[in-house]
């Protein structure tokens, strides 16, 4: 029985090529460290896939510092030491010391496609298991390779105490951000850094 397991455990890592090779396109794209990532999310406590409100979400990285973040109402732009967000719904702005957490989770993220440091095991024809080497992360994957060369990715994976359900997970380069400070020059600013 050992065997079998054994088998089917390093044939798995054969047939993974179709997610390996989306990866591996996309490395490309982030490597240039210019992208743009966009998905849909939603969050569960329970194990159970529940249907709950999905939000959108739009990541544009400018740089190897710099990044902004659509995020339902709120607009996040990051830079190397400071993040600033923007609340759409209240008009007014937060300013504050870069988020280390989300720093942090984001760069494991990133992993996959800058050091190729995973493992990924096929559970059936479009669902994978991958595992992150120097982190405790597993993401379990759905991809789904259509005729017209777009791929759709679902992925799933747990940030205590949610599990985070991720769907159409596009990773591609933009040609410009469709934001400008103009857009948000008359709304009241907080210094929440300055607290501390």
């Amino acid at each position: 029985m050992t065997h079998i397991v054994l088998i089917l455990f390093s044939l798995s890592f054969l047939f993974s090529s179709n997610l390996k090779s989306w990866i591996h396109e996309r490395s490309d794209i982030i490597n240039d460290k210019k992208y743009l990532v966009t998905f849909t999310y939603y969050m569960s406590k329970s194990k159970n896939k529940i249907d709950g409100d999905r939000k959108n979400a739009v990541y544009y990285s400018i740089n190897k510092d710099s990044s902004v973040f659509k995020l339902d109402d709120r607009i996040i732009l990051s830079g190397k030491k400071s993040t600033t967000t923007i609340s759409l719904g209240s008009e007014q702005i937060f300013k504050e010391d870069k988020n280390q957490d989300f720093e942090e989770f984001k760069n494991k993220i990133l992993s996959i496609f800058k050091d190729n440091d995973y493992k990924i095991i096929k559970t059936s024809k479009v669902d994978y298991i991958l595992s992150l080497n120097d982190y405790f992360l597993n993401l379990d994957i759905s991809y789904h390779k259509s005729d017209n060369l777009n791929s759709r990715i679902n992925l799933s994976f747990f940030q205590n105490p949610y599990i985070i359900y991720v769907e159409n997970l596009i990773i591609a380069d933009y040609d410009s951000i469709p934001y400008s400070n103009h857009m948000w020059s008359n709304y009241e600013i907080f210094n929440l850094s300055e607290v501390k």
